[in-house]
């Protein structure tokens, strides 16, 4: 026999309440009606409820009726609170103001999910004080301090969606990049040392210093007034070259006071005398650049 698409409405109804109740600890319902068209909704969390005298408390336990009338799907579902609520959107006799769906129903909304709204509404997550059904619990929501909303943070598929705030608490923080220490003073000055013995000393004393034209190897052997005079322009290049290849970090590092003499030089000269190259540098005219260096 064809099934009647209400009929076939309530069944996926019962289904999807069914899979809710395997995933949450906070929902649970009993039903009735085969296929069922009337249900139970029953939650377990805070939620808040005025006693006899008057005073604002917890309650843990909420049930709610649900009625799927002749015309549902395309009509709103009834639904009347069993137990006691303080909700800006609950009457006092238990009706239950659904805001828009309840003016503009939607035959697509399932029991499922209209069971999460009823679950927000308990935990005063979803709440509207503009169009209440109980105008002194909106008044009160408005203005109270006592509670922070909502009051409970757990989804209502808890078992299978955990609280963000949860997952984010066990995530440890990215450690931040060590930055790279700075080079001591004295790794500083052996450095610059290095870089003047390896511009005036060949690696062995018996090996010719290595030329980037291999031409000047094969040129014929000089007579030694030429070698003199070559030797003689050899060192003023180096010279020109050692003056042209200090940079101002090492200028400053002379003006410091601190020298540098080569390992050969050190047993003939005293520690006072300055290098060859720091003379040099102290005979040439400065330029008028417009920077005043103080000492």
């Amino acid at each position: 026999m064809r099934k009647s698409p209400r009929q076939r409405r309530l069944e996926a109804d019962f289904r999807s309440v069914e899979k809710l109740d395997a995933e949450s600890s906070v929902f649970s319902f009993l039903a009735s009606g085969e296929p069922p068209s009337r249900y139970r909704l029953q939650f377990t969390g805070p939620g808040i409820s005025k006693n006899s005298f008057g005073e604002i408390q917890i309650t843990q336990q909420h049930e709610v009726i649900v009625e799927l009338g002749a015309a549902y799907p395309r009509m709103v579902p009834n639904l009347l609170w069993q137990t006691p609520i303080f909700h800006p959107n609950i009457s006092n006799n238990g009706v239950v103001c659904l805001g828009g769906y309840g003016t503009h129903w939607v035959p697509s909304l399932t029991l499922d999910e209209m069971s999460t709204m009823l679950w927000d509404m308990i935990r005063y997550e979803n709440f509207d004080i503009q169009s209440p059904y109980n105008r002194e619990a909106a008044l009160w929501a408005r203005d109270q301090r006592q509670f922070k909303f909502p009051l409970d943070n757990r989804d209502i598929r808890d078992r299978i969606n955990s609280p963000v705030t949860e997952l984010r608490s066990n995530v440890e923080p990215p450690k931040k990049a060590e930055q790279p220490k700075s080079k001591s003073v004295l790794g500083a000055i052996g450095s610059l040392a290095g870089r003047f013995r390896n511009r005036s000393e060949p690696n062995n004393a018996n090996d010719s210093p290595e030329t980037d034209f291999p031409e000047q190897a094969s040129a014929p052997t000089q007579t030694t007034a030429e070698t003199n005079h070559v030797a003689a322009s050899s060192e003023a290049t180096d010279a020109s070259s050692e003056r042209i290849l200090v940079d101002p970090s090492e200028i400053e590092v002379i003006e410091e006071g601190i020298t540098f003499l080569d390992a050969a030089e050190t047993e003939v000269q005293q520690a006072s005398d300055p290098p060859t190259v720091i003379a040099e540098i102290a005979e040439e005219p400065e330029e008028d650049t417009g920077i005043t260096f103080l000492n």
